[in-house]
């Protein structure tokens, strides 16, 4: 939920071919940060992967520099600076801070190890076990768009997995905890810990299902020529943020699924 329902809007085309309205889940003028929820299909920062890509900070700072109405309200006059990253595939908190000096301050507070993302997934595998994890490093492939495993020029990287609950069938929901996610870190590790992400067609062929697969006497409906997934792109979320300065001043922003999500996992536990 956003914070005392506060949005920003977004006019055609900032960040694609509909209007959009994003919450602030948390603003706080003495921590001179803001805390935004990402849609999926929006990437933080450029990416020479995802060109066609709507990004997300320079959005944000074209409406500042446009005098916004609903960021003038809340201070924000300056540029906004990107405190940290996420998969563009992902939904999720994403924090921001508009003064030079906390920026740095809170980028070595995320080097130093305590900060959490807390990821919420549905996926297949995993046998019985209830916690996975996996620490391999990751880099970028040198042509292709996909990370890989490499001792030799990946960089640091740690995965916890832990089972939420059963859906039905083979799937099940899982969460994820790292404290530093690099790029695509989730669907490596998953897939490097035996765990494979519904909607993950990068570094798996697990698709997400569709109504008609799951439903047998499923019809159509004149909007769709084919039954749509039971959840757009990979079925995974930023679920909660974990951050602050210091470890004693740690702060948890958690905004609610979006309404999807609990659909898509209604639908599997029903029919799956």
């Amino acid at each position: 939920m956003a914070e005392n329902n506060v949005f920003i809007g977004f006019p055609v085309p900032l960040l694609g071919e509909r209007p959009v309205r994003l919450p602030v889940l948390w603003h706080s003028a003495e921590a001179a940060a803001i805390v935004i929820g990402k849609p999926a299909g929006v990437a933080v920062l450029p990416d020479n992967w995802y060109g066609r890509a709507p990004v997300l900070t320079y959005a944000l700072n074209h409406q500042i520099e446009a005098g916004k109405p609903e960021l003038r309200r809340m201070g924000l006059t300056r540029e906004l600076l990107a405190v940290h990253s996420l998969d563009p595939e992902l939904s999720g908190p994403v924090l921001f801070t508009y003064d030079p000096e906390c920026h740095e301050a809170l980028r070595n507070a995320l080097g130093s190890g305590f900060w959490r993302f807390t990821f919420r997934f549905v996926a297949t595998g995993g046998g019985n076990a209830g916690q996975l994890q996996c620490s391999l490093p990751l880099a970028r492939h040198r042509v292709e768009p996909r990370m890989v495993v490499s001792h030799k020029t990946g960089k640091a990287a740690a995965t916890v997995f832990r089972r939420v609950a059963a859906i039905g069938g083979p799937f099940a929901e899982w969460e994820a905890e790292t404290a530093y996610p690099r790029l695509h870190q989730l669907f490596v590790h998953a897939r490097e810990a035996g765990l494979s992400v519904c909607g993950d067609t990068r570094y798996g062929n697990s698709a997400v299902p569709s109504v008609a697969d799951l439903k047998r006497n499923y019809r159509p409906s004149r909007r769709f020529e084919e039954a749509p997934p039971v959840y757009p792109g990979p079925f995974a979320r930023l679920a909660a943020l974990h951050f602050g300065e210091a470890e004693d001043t740690v702060r948890t922003v958690e905004p609610p699924p979006p309404a999807k999500w609990a659909s898509g996992l209604r639908l599997l536990r029903e029919h799956a």
